[in-house]
């Protein structure tokens, strides 16, 4: 695997008010600006009304298939899956918003393997620092991330909301040559 970018987020990114979220609004314009190929895994399809809109962005310029650890009705082409799980499925773009954050700590290896194994080319992931702990991530990859100035936060962000005062975001490119090392 070849690690194509692994940085915080600033406020120099790209972004957009039609997601209304003080990170969705740059984490979804950066991962539609790195995705390419014909095949999305969508691997994050919680029951929230931005994750639709996303999943029909996505579904405008790629076949998608979204999933979750929750059923959802909300999605087309949707299947509940336990991203802890191996799955036998190929994709040219698994995709990731998000989510690493909500699964148990010491689950965390298992999960970015599955993904990594599902992808025939990219891997796309954003998470919230520092409620994943980037040096086991950076270990993992042995790369350090990139830190940059005017890392992007709540109060800089275009979209303002201090229930995130903590937090900053990392995105993750990670191009696959399957040979699953």
């Amino acid at each position: 695997m070849i690690i194509k970018e692994f940085r915080f987020l600033t406020t120099d990114d790209i972004s957009s008010n039609r997601w209304k979220n003080w990170s969705r609004c740059y984490e979804y314009e950066w991962a539609l600006s790195t995705l390419w190929w014909w095949t999305i895994h969508n691997t994050a399809c919680w029951l929230d009304v931005l994750h639709k809109k996303f999943s029909k962005e996505l579904k405008k310029y790629w076949k998608t298939h979204n999933s979750d650890y929750n059923y959802s009705e909300w999605f087309d082409n949707f299947e509940t899956y336990d991203v802890l799980k191996k799955s036998n499925n190929k994709y040219d773009n698994v995709l990731n918003i998000s989510m690493l954050e909500h699964l148990p700590k010491d689950e965390f290896m298992d999960w970015l393997k599955n993904i990594i194994e599902q992808s025939n080319n990219n891997v796309i992931i954003t998470f919230d620092y520092p409620r994943v702990n980037l040096k086991k991530v950076e270990e993992y990859l042995w790369v350090k991330c990139k830190v940059e100035w005017d890392l992007l936060n709540w109060w800089n962000s275009i979209i303002k909301n201090k229930n995130y005062s903590n937090l900053n975001i990392v995105v993750l490119h990670i191009k696959n040559n399957n040979d699953n090392t």
